[in-house]
């Protein structure tokens, strides 16, 4: 569903309608997405999802506090949020709090997280299969050093 451009209320209507009880792959990236449409993408019943994509949606803070704390997603392992301008320290601190204890990859690629937010999600990390993170690209090198030295 990568670039279908055809509205926040179609496309989640058909996956909150539907019977998807063997997803594992969720694509969204590009598409008219907003915080209010999380609040019923996080209702998807999907305990066999292993990737999830939002990248360039509209997703802020309140979005990733909704997915937080409502997604039953058990098996996630991949997780992009790339492309999101509005998720920043706070949003990322939030995210943190998330039961993937599963997940391996999060992309924050082109979001606005700083440094200081990232160190302080490694201090509390608290996903032990994390081995992926991918942070903007303007932090690659603060990153490449610290990070992977927490995520030994």
């Amino acid at each position: 569903m990568s670039f279908c451009k055809i509205g926040e209320n179609r496309i989640l209507e058909s996956l909150i309608l539907g019977d998807w009880p063997k997803l594992r792959y969720l694509n969204l990236w590009d598409n008219e997405i907003s915080d209010e449409g999380l609040v019923i993408l996080s209702q998807g019943n999907w305990p066999r999802l292993k990737t999830l994509n939002l990248g360039k949606i509209k997703v802020t803070s309140v979005g990733i506090k909704t997915i937080v704390d409502r997604s039953n997603w058990p098996r996630l392992k991949h997780l992009c949020l790339s492309e999101n301008s509005e998720i920043n320290d706070e949003a990322l601190q939030i995210l943190g709090q998330g039961n993937w204890p599963l997940l391996k990859t999060l992309d924050l690629g082109s979001t606005g997280v700083t440094k200081k937010g990232l160190l302080d999600f490694a201090l509390n990390l608290n996903w032990p299969n994390l081995n992926e993170l991918i942070v903007p690209s303007s932090m690659n090198d603060f990153t490449q050093d610290l990070l992977l030295y927490f995520l030994k």
